[in-house]
């Protein structure tokens, strides 16, 4: 960390926030909205403005290891646990402190070790870990308070206030999912979100070797083409641990975000309409794909990167939360519709006219 940088400007930090909440929770990151609003104000602008590029690439879909560091690190100084370690400790919460250390490699492991010591049994250890974070951060001279939130935003302001995060046990509850070969599940809808965010809605898919979530996720590269779409899908993939439960860790899964011109091909295939699909070339890597094919007894889903591949099969009688999915996603990019006449646009995508077929 260079000393003197100036922290970077609270209104922003705070128009970022839901944007920030949405991406983090959408790629395993767990965190609060609350909890975002009180680390970011703290960080300097450079460091700030690595993690909104981090956050960026991960809304669409990419996996660097870099951007996927940094954004672990703000997840891990987003833990109440920490705040309440170091004040217990009479240390002060320097957020732009700590996110300097953990962001390199050599020093990450020592902050590391440091913060374990914190909670450590043995007291010498933990004396010692105390030790090295003070002079890091200092002593604490008052009780650690939330530091004061900007302004809030005006009415036109482009950027949308953030959305109210689900409790925590809700998402825990949601988390302790057991294995059912060929089970799909909706989860119930989050309040509507503001225009520019993506609707908190997700479908999961469960079978023996592997399972699915389905997620509808914001759109954030707009400027890169003419669409005006909001939204699209993001499919995520893990294999079972074959303890009951599936590794949904960064890194051992894949993720997949469709593009706003896949959604009416992903609809045909959930629907029918067409018996398979292939989107290849996905990712920074171009070696993401997906493939959808009906079966016998319904779909057989894979997804695929360079180190990973995931199978899962969808019975007919389970499409139904996934295909909802889908037509949310693209009803929210034509509010102007009805669902209606969007499945009828999307079907006659998917169907070759008459004509066609007669040649």
């Amino acid at each position: 960390m260079t000393q003197g940088n100036t922290l970077v400007d609270g209104a922003r930090a705070l128009r970022m926030s839901g944007f920030f909440y949405q991406t983090l929770n959408g790629r395993g990151f767990r965190c609060t909205v609350e909890d975002l609003r009180w680390v970011l104000p703290q960080l300097e602008t450079e460091q700030f403005n690595q993690v909104e590029l981090a956050i960026h690439s991960l809304s669409k879909g990419h996996d660097q290891q870099h951007y996927m560091d940094l954004v672990a690190t703000l997840r891990r100084l987003c833990d109440p646990g920490l705040r309440s370690s170091l004040r217990n400790a009479g240390i002060a919460m320097r957020v732009d402190v700590l996110f300097a250390f953990a962001g390199e490699n050599a020093s990450r492991e020592v902050l590391t070790q440091a913060l374990a010591g914190l909670r450590s049994t043995d007291a010498a250890l933990k004396l010692q870990s105390e030790g090295k974070l003070r002079t890091w951060c200092g002593t604490m001279q008052a009780p650690d308070e939330l530091p004061p939130l900007p302004p809030p935003l005006a009415q036109d302001s482009p950027e949308p206030a953030p959305a109210e995060p689900k409790p925590r046990a809700a998402r825990s509850k949601a988390a302790a999912t057991p294995a059912a070969t060929g089970s799909a599940l909706p989860e119930k809808e989050s309040p509507a979100l503001p225009a520019e965010a993506a609707i908190r809605r997700k479908a999961k898919a469960f079978g023996k070797a592997g399972a699915l979530t389905l997620e509808i996720a914001p759109v954030r590269d707009q400027e890169h083409h003419a669409s005006t779409a909001r939204c699209t899908v993001m499919i995520e993939g893990a294999l079972a641990t074959g303890d009951g439960h599936y590794d949904w860790s960064v890194g051992s899964k894949v993720v997949f975000m469709c593009t706003q011109r896949e959604l009416p091909q992903l609809l045909a295939v959930l629907m029918g309409w067409i018996s398979e699909l292939d989107f290849k070339f996905h990712g920074v890597t171009k070696k993401k794909s997906l493939h959808i094919e009906h079966q016998d007894h319904g779909l057989l889903v894979h997804l695929r990167d360079a180190t990973h591949n995931v199978r899962v099969p969808v019975d007919d009688a389970d499409r139904y939360a996934l295909a909802m999915l889908v037509l949310a996603a693209m009803h929210h990019n034509e509010p102007h519709l009805d669902s209606s006449a969007i499945m009828a646009v999307a079907r006659a995508m998917a169907v070759a006219p008459a004509w066609r077929r007669a040649g």
